[in-house]
């Protein structure tokens, strides 16, 4: 049944990208898989999505689809990589399920200004093209879920809330520019297996660079400042690093004026972002 369910729902490559990217085997993606489908209760959505069959154009239905597909690859992937194997279905799906329905329903009142308008817009057209209006919430926000459980295991390291764990992390992101530079890695992704395996591990260093630069942030605000989040507590953060940010905003400064980013730009940016942790 899982092996139907992956690929009916994933596709027939999927196994062999997860393969690609984690180097973990079949059994241990499925069970990633099947914590995935549980933690963000994804059967709901999916059969919200088929029951509008003849309601709304098909391929509506299929965008929409694929939006939960690239949380669904994202998230399978955070748990073949963070995960203890073997992965306890079951454990898994009941330690992280509470934090993201807690994200989930926080998650407009703490996103960016400009990821705020975006889950608005996609969610406005698709009400206006008949998708119910939790459906379409739901799955308009799903792209600014794909770190949801990075913000899940920093709220409960640091015993915080998930809300304001994610108010942090989504600050962060827009500070740095994460959102932006990850784009321009998936504009690069190409045929050949080594320029993609490359530009994987640069994304997946970004998500890396994003959580612990929140993590710093944080534990630096409540040495501080008693607890301060978001852009407060970035603004606390910012005073100790000195030379290291101004080198980091002048490079932020010159690739933003750069009409399409090269690998080896993102190659700099990632090492400037690691030497904002150390």
């Amino acid at each position: 049944m899982v092996t139907n369910s992956i690929i009916n729902r994933m596709g027939g490559t999927f196994l062999h990208i997860m393969k690609e990217r984690t180097g973990q085997t079949a059994a241990a993606i499925a069970r990633a898989y099947a914590i995935t489908r549980g933690a963000y209760r994804l059967r709901e959505l999916w059969n919200g999505i088929q029951d509008l069959d003849n309601k709304v154009p098909a391929h509506l239905q299929i965008e929409m689809f694929i939006d939960l597909n690239r949380l669904s690859e994202q998230a399978t992937q955070w748990f073949l990589r963070n995960g203890q194997h073997p992965l306890d279905i079951a454990a898994n799906v009941a330690a992280t399920s509470p934090g993201l329905v807690a994200l989930e329903n926080a998650l407009m009142t703490i996103l960016s200004d400009e990821d705020r308008t975006e889950v608005e817009q996609r969610r406005a057209q698709l009400i206006g093209q008949g998708v119910p209006q939790a459906l379409a919430q739901r799955v308009a926000q799903a792209p600014a879920l794909v770190s949801s459980l990075d913000i899940v295991r920093i709220a409960a390291d640091l015993k915080m809330k998930v809300e304001d764990a994610g108010r942090t992390y989504y600050a962060v992101g827009e500070t740095f520019h994460l959102d932006w530079l990850r784009a321009g890695a998936r504009a690069l992704i190409g045929d050949s297996h080594w320029d993609r395996l490359a530009v994987f591990a640069i994304i997946e260093d970004f998500y890396g660079h994003q959580r612990d630069l929140t993590t710093a942030v944080l534990h630096q605000a409540r040495k501080q400042s008693g607890g301060l989040i978001g852009a407060d507590a970035i603004a606390t953060w910012r005073e100790t690093r000195g030379a290291a940010l101004a080198r980091a905003d002048g490079l932020f400064a010159d690739l933003r004026q750069v009409g399409k980013l090269e690998l080896a730009m993102l190659a700099v940016a990632n090492r400037t972002l690691r030497s904002l942790i150390s």
